[in-house]
């Protein structure tokens, strides 16, 4: 797909147990969601996302201090998202990427339920979320 999110993991960096995956992260929490989803217009070389790209600000707590974030995705992903879920970012020795993304979850107890994958609109967005300790994540 044109414009895509091309991620890649290093080998043994990820365990598959069951139907949930560990890996290495850092969690950052949903405080307000608070504009509306809207899409944006193709790009010369069509939309990047199949249905179309779409654009969602949320307020993120980081550290003592809260974050407005501009988020890119599908507008199912984007819609889905509550306050209180959380982003989550991969440590990036482990996961490379083409574009900085985060993981859209809800988590229920010990374990993070995945609603989505987002990639950071502005770039300077995703240096923002930085300085949480990472730690093993269980994604379902």
């Amino acid at each position: 797909m044109e414009g895509g999110i091309e991620v890649k993991c290093e080998p043994n960096s990820v365990v598959f147990e069951r139907n949930n995956i560990e890996a290495t992260g850092s969690k950052y929490v949903i405080k307000s969601v608070y504009s509306e989803v809207y899409g944006i217009e193709e790009s010369e070389g069509g939309f990047m996302i199949d249905s179309g790209a779409h654009i969602r600000k949320v307020i993120v707590q980081v550290g003592n201090r809260r974050e407005e974030i501009t988020l890119l995705g599908t507008s199912k992903t984007l819609k889905r998202m509550d306050i209180n879920d959380e982003l989550l970012i991969l440590n990036e020795k482990e996961w490379k990427s083409n574009k900085k993304f985060a993981l859209v979850v809800s988590r229920k107890n010990d374990i993070y339920y995945r609603k989505g994958l987002v990639e950071f609109l502005i770039a300077s967005d995703a240096k923002k979320l930085k300085g949480a300790k990472e730690r093993k994540l269980v994604i379902g």
